[in-house]
This record gives C-alpha cells, structure tokens and sequence, in this order.
C-alpha cells in the first residue's frame, strides 16, 4: 500500500538485510555522535538522554498500517539518520512488533553508545539482530572518527557491550568502519582484536566508505588493506556494494516525485538504486532529479561508484 508515513521509510536494500523497512524513532540528526563518515552528514542534535522523542503510540499505528497488509519485506530496522537506543519506547515497539507481526524479523542498528543502561539493554533483548558499530579503542581515535558527547566514554561502551552479550539471545553482529590511517594501525587493531575475543560477536563486519560521508577528507580503504585487516582480525567478514534487485515493495508517497525524495531523503543513493527502489524508469527518475536540483532541494556527489543524489 502506498501512503505518506512519518517514521517508517523505504523499503530500502540494505547490502546485510535485503529489503528492509526502516523505523525512525529520532529527529534528524539526532545522536549521541558526530562520526566523520555519516552518510546523514553532520549531527545536528548531539545528546545523550534517552526520552520518548516522537510520540511511541504513532509509530506502533504507523506499523499496523503498513504492516497489516503483509508487505514482501525481509526485515524491519530501526536505524534512520539518529541513534535509535536514544528513544525510550523503543523496546516497547520492538516487543509491539513480534506480538503482532511475528513474520518479520526485527534488526536494531546502533552505534553502542548507551548499552551501559540497563533500560537500554532491555529494550534490545526482543531484537532478532542488533548491529553496534565499535570503530575506536582509543580515544585519540574514538575523538577522531566519532566525535561523541562529551558524556560518552569508550569504557563505559565496552562495558555495556559486553553486560549485554551476556543476556542477549539474539544475534549480535559488531561492524568496523576502516578510515585510511586513522584506525587501521597495528596497535589499533590488536585492541580490537582483544575486545572482540572477549565480546565474541556472531558476526564481525568490516565497512569503508561508500556513500559521500559527513567530512570530505574521509576516504575509502582500498581492497587490499581491508583484505588484511579482515584476516588479521579473523572471521571478520567486508561489507561489500552488489548489485541490487528490482525492487518488488513500493516507496511511501503518492508521486513520482515523492517516491524520489523518499528514497534519498535519509540516504544518498545512486541513479540506478534509485530508479530500482521506486520502480520508476530511468528517464523519469533523471528528469525528476534535474527538477529537483534545479529547485535546490537534491544535491549530487561524485564517488568512486557512482554519482550519489542526497537531499539537501
């Protein structure tokens, strides 16, 4: 079914999930960092309390709209251009979720910043999949790349981790961003390396950059050096582009040009992604592209794989 939602967007094709419906739970930009490869861009709001942000009631009657149709989707995830834990009700919907739409598996994308509550570590333990990022044992680094609030410690993230480890039944699955000569050194990766043979995730994923960043000077790691981190680190897999399918679940929105903005509007996303998302041509999606960047609402951006349209 097609429709204008608030908090739910896509369905995306995520390179682990498949076709993914997203579940924003925060304000744009809201987040307890700032990293340097956001392909959100910058942070807006850098905070660190966890509050119901947006009302918790409409998002669970976003769900039962959509849902109730039983769309072909692989996975729901909470993720969006914000920290998704940041949001009190966020076990609450979780749980709203496997109750009444037990077919979807739920996925919780997270950068790990506030698994150190227990409240927190409560409302992921319904999850079927929790991805947290851990891209700095260091906090030269951690300052660097993810340029947090200043209440955030990376030991208090290291131990929340692993307090949730502990109880989690689900699947944890840890993701590296690999930025060229800041993160990737030899005494770096021995802490990473130490940390994970405590934590012992189900899955170890390394990321580079692949979408234009927040920060310009943020480079993608070449082949061969993810390669070797991959195998120093051990059983650690590289996130890589594929090519994506024709997408069989429309975007939310009424027009060809609502379908466009939705499909970019928390992503950058190519020509080609674009036209398969919305399941426009490629004439009409180049048109609707022009418009808008003529009317100042799409910019574009060249990277290795392509020109990336973003909204603006």
């Amino acid at each position: 079914m097609e429709g204008d939602f608030k908090y739910l967007f896509g369905p995306v094709f995520s390179r682990r999930l498949g076709v993914s419906l997203g579940v924003d739970l925060l304000p744009y930009k809201t987040c307890t960092l700032d990293c340097v490869y956001c392909e959100c861009g910058s942070t807006i709001d850098l905070v660190t309390s966890v509050a119901e942000y947006v009302s918790t009631e409409d998002v669970k009657s976003e769900l039962n709209l959509y849902l109730s149709s039983c769309p072909k989707i692989d996975v729901i995830t909470f993720s969006g251009a914000g920290e998704p834990t940041l949001h009190s009700g966020l076990g609450e919907i979780v749980r709203y979720i496997k109750e009444n739409f037990f077919g979807y598996p739920v996925a919780v994308i997270t950068n790990g910043t506030l698994l150190n509550i227990p409240s927190v570590r409560d409302g992921l333990q319904e999850a079927d999949i929790v991805m947290t990022s851990f891209d700095a044992l260091d906090e030269e680094i951690f300052f660097t790349v993810n340029r947090p609030h200043k209440d955030i410690k990376i030991q208090d993230m290291k131990d929340g981790l692993i307090e949730f480890k502990k109880s989690y039944k689900g699947k944890l699955w840890l993701e590296i961003f690999v930025i060229p000569d800041i993160n990737d050194k030899k005494d770096h990766l021995d802490k990473l390396r130490d940390f994970i043979n405590i934590v012992k995730p189900d899955r170890i994923q390394l990321n580079s950059l692949d979408r234009p960043g927040a920060e310009t000077w943020v480079k993608p790691a070449d082949a061969d050096s993810l390669a070797a981190i991959s195998s120093y680190l051990e059983k650690s897999e590289i996130i890589n582009s594929y090519e994506i399918k024709k997408n069989t679940v429309t975007v939310f929105s009424e027009n060809s040009h609502g379908k466009v903005m939705n499909a970019i509007s928390r992503r950058p996303c190519t020509l080609e992604e674009i036209f398969k998302i919305t399941g426009q041509s490629r004439s009409v999606v180049e048109d609707i592209l022009s418009e808008l960047i003529s009317e100042g609402l799409v910019k574009a951006d060249s990277m290795a794989r392509g020109v990336f349209y973003s909204a603006v």
